[in-house]
């Protein structure tokens, strides 16, 4: 790998000898991919993304060059679904979505942390929405220390029912979103472009010891968002057993009407 790095200089005129090699493949194996932007050797290589640890960056990357990033014509008479990552502590993501034929709209996403249960459904009955599906993880059915229930049933008492997703690998939820990522389009609010910005910058930890990507999710800021997604991808089967959802036909009126398809 670094031979053919080292070629690449030298066919640009710049060599290096073997203490500077030695010390770059020692560095290389600490930072990562941060290594060309911390220890540039050309000039573009500080402004280079390397997108090698990132599960979704040549995703987004492609719907924004496909036009999938922009004014979502959002339709009142159709309903909203959900998809929620819980925490209380960590940051607590919902993303909110129309069917559209076979595309999936993301109009909406909320984030918060150190918010209740309560606070995150009052946040949903205030907006205008015709709700379908709620989509929550296993986890949602675990009792809560603080006050024995469980938050699925304390959902369920101020009228959001969840679908539980299934319980499968994160790989193969991973995988899930990336086959449904030609389906996606997203809406370009503020609230929408966050959820954007967190799904391309998930990333893979990075094994210091071994000097490559784990093949494990990083947990940080944007795990939360991009494990929502995941139960989108691998929940939204539950969502099309509703029967209120837009048509292909409908979705390219509105679209022609808007003239932002």
């Amino acid at each position: 790998m670094y031979a053919a790095y080292f070629a690449s200089l030298e066919a640009r005129g710049i060599f290096l000898d073997d203490h500077q090699k030695s010390w770059y493949m020692k560095k290389a194996e600490v930072l990562g991919d941060d290594m060309k932007k911390e220890y540039p050797s050309t000039p573009e290589e500080a402004f280079e993304t390397n997108i090698n640890g990132l599960y979704y960056a040549a995703h987004i990357s492609a719907a924004r060059s496909g036009n999938r990033i922009l004014n979502i014509p959002f339709d009142p008479t159709i309903k909203v679904h959900t998809v929620w990552d819980l925490g209380f502590t960590d940051s607590n993501s919902i993303i909110c979505f129309q069917i559209a034929g076979k595309e999936i709209h993301i109009i909406d996403f909320i984030e918060g942390s150190g918010w209740s249960m309560t606070d995150y459904i009052t946040k949903l009955k205030n907006k205008t929405y015709i709700y379908g599906t709620h989509l929550a993880p296993h986890d949602i059915k675990v009792h809560e220390y603080s006050t024995g229930t469980a938050r699925f049933d304390t959902a369920a008492k101020l009228g959001i029912h969840f679908t539980i997703v299934p319980d499968i690998s994160i790989a193969d939820g991973i995988d899930s979103v990336r086959n449904l990522f030609p389906r996606l389009y997203f809406h370009n609010s503020d609230s929408v472009l966050s959820l954007v910005r967190h799904l391309e910058n998930y990333t893979q930890k990075w094994d210091r010891q071994l000097g490559l990507w784990s093949g494990r999710p990083e947990h940080n800021e944007h795990s939360h968002a991009s494990d929502a997604m995941r139960y989108l991808a691998v929940g939204l089967s539950f969502c099309l057993d509703d029967s209120q959802s837009m048509t292909q036909q409908e979705a390219d009126r509105l679209f022609r009407l808007y003239g932002r398809r």
